[in-house]
């Protein structure tokens, strides 16, 4: 299966979710329904993920690729079963479309004494980006799910975000990478060893940012790390 067969659009799961509506949905098909393309724009404390995917060992790119053919496969299996009569596609998954890139965080935490946490949406990554016309953009992305296990000793949690650049930046076609922070609004500490940061195009050409944080995030005493730089300072076209 291709690379672009592993990546999706909130647009499509939108559809056949609001069609579903009545039907029970899992923890990450539940999300999806209620935070659909626009409205993950409009978040005023930062986008949240579509999908995660936890691992008890770094990965290979090969595993999470796998991992996220199986969370396709999942909702194909749920728009098989709710539209016998096939009024929706269930094979409509597709890359990004113009103007959009997947954003995949990598987050890594460390094997050390209460490395993990528990603390539910309280974990933070913001990132800044240059464009093509001028001004920065910056968002702050939500590294949690309600109904998964992440963040937790010596694992890696693997979340997917998709982004409309339009909504940030009128006219962006291009950006470019400039650093990232992540932080903490609860006291239930973090030690995150580093967060690797993937931009997706329609083509399926990422750019790979490897941030090693390797520090504490909890508040009050430390909610926001230093800001690193990009190790991949590279543009990127979506148009």
């Amino acid at each position: 299966m291709s690379a672009r067969d592993t990546l999706t659009t909130i647009a499509v799961l939108s559809t056949f979710l609001s069609a579903c509506a009545e039907e029970p949905l899992d923890d990450d098909l539940a999300f999806l329904h209620e935070h659909d393309e626009e409205s993950l724009a409009e978040e005023q404390d930062g986008l949240r993920p579509f999908h995660v995917a936890v691992f008890d060992h770094e990965p290979t790119e090969e595993e999470i690729e796998a991992e996220f053919r199986e969370f396709q496969a999942s909702i194909g299996d749920l728009v098989a079963e709710n539209d016998p009569v096939g009024s929706v596609n269930p094979t409509g998954y597709v890359a990004p479309g113009v103007g959009q890139k997947l954003v995949r965080l990598d987050a890594l935490t460390s094997n050390i004494p209460d490395a993990g946490t528990d603390a539910k949406g309280a974990i933070r990554f913001t990132g800044r980006w240059d464009t093509n016309v001028g001004p920065e953009y910056i968002e702050t992305f939500i590294m949690d799910n309600p109904g998964v296990d992440d963040l937790n000793r010596n694992t890696t949690s693997v979340f997917y975000y998709l982004m409309n650049l339009g909504a940030y930046v009128a006219g962006t076609t291009q950006d470019k990478f400039l650093q990232g922070q992540i932080a903490n609004v609860s006291t239930d500490g973090w030690h995150c060893s580093q967060l690797k940061v993937r931009d997706y195009n329609r083509f399926l050409s990422s750019r790979l940012q490897s941030l090693a944080f390797n520090q504490w995030v909890d508040s009050p005493t430390v909610p926001e790390s230093v800001w690193l730089p990009a190790t991949d300072s590279s543009w990127k076209s979506y148009n």
